[in-house]
């Protein structure tokens, strides 16, 4: 289940917005009580870790994201609005946002990154060869660099 909440810093002013994933939510929220008794649901609706991770690249590609913290949004009715866009909406503008959204760091053979993954899914659905972008030629880099480490264990097993 993927939530949004909001809590309070020093003052009702200072508020920010959280999207999270529990697959408890009611002992997540109670965990937060006991780290800041000063917060608030505000929504839920259905995902895993995956749609987590899509939704805060989303946010982050409309520029709503908190630059110093992860997880953390402005509060503002665009943000609330916008946690309940439909999967292609935010597919669509991850893909067109992907060269300010993914790093090098996000294609490192190491693991399997959900960052990762969601580049590979939207590659296999929207990719264009016409309209390559840096991200997709850093992709295809480190995808051989991968493939050309895989040959070498084979060689040498």
């Amino acid at each position: 289940m993927l939530y949004l909440i909001r809590t309070f810093g020093r003052g009702k002013d200072k508020t920010a917005l959280k999207v999270g994933y529990s697959g408890d939510l009611d002992s997540r929220l109670k965990s937060y009580y006991h780290q800041n008794p000063f917060f608030e649901p505000i929504a839920i609706r259905r995902g895993e870790l995956y749609e987590e991770e899509l939704t805060h690249l989303y946010l982050q590609g409309l520029g709503l994201k908190l630059s110093f913290l992860n997880e953390w949004f402005l509060d503002c009715n665009r943000t609330m609005q916008e946690f309940h866009a439909s999967k292609l909406n935010m597919q669509a503008l991850v893909w067109r946002e992907r060269d300010k959204l993914f790093t090098q760091r996000d294609f490192k053979d190491r693991g399997n990154s959900l960052r990762k993954r969601i580049y590979e899914d939207l590659r296999m659905i929207l990719y264009n060869p016409d309209k390559e972008s840096i991200i997709d030629k850093l992709w295809k880099m480190e995808a051989g660099k991968r493939r050309l480490k895989d040959m070498r264990k084979e060689f040498y097993c």
